[in-house]
């Protein structure tokens, strides 16, 4: 199972970043880092369950509330 966002607006998933150690003065680069989105189970008003982040989700809940 992929860590991505399933919901249509975001879709946000894995990127790769450059890591970097400050060396006498030069930057020595290390190595790269994967960085993972916090992707949790949801389940939505209708009952369908999907992988979705957690900025999403609070997302969803406030604006389900104010309706």
């Amino acid at each position: 199972m992929a860590r991505k966002c399933e919901l249509n607006y975001c879709k946000k998933s894995n990127h790769t970043i450059m890591r970097r150690k400050l060396l006498r003065g030069n930057y020595n680069p290390v190595g790269e880092k994967t960085q993972r989105p916090n992707v949790q189970k949801f389940s939505m008003p209708d009952g369908k369950k999907v992988m979705a982040c957690t900025q999403c989700i609070r997302a969803f809940e406030k604006h389900q509330t104010t309706e």
